[in-house]
């Protein structure tokens, strides 16, 4: 009911820049860990 959600929207691109993958998806709060790493460029 209340309960948090995690969502994510993604576009995935080619080298081209043309988008070629679109994605939306809902994760619990129960069910989920996330992790994230960073790049620099």
């Amino acid at each position: 009911p209340d309960d948090p959600v995690l969502e994510v929207e993604q576009v995935a691109f080619l080298n081209t820049g043309e988008p070629f993958e679109y994605s939306f998806a809902r994760h619990r709060y129960d069910k989920f860990v996330f992790s994230s790493v960073h790049v620099r460029k």
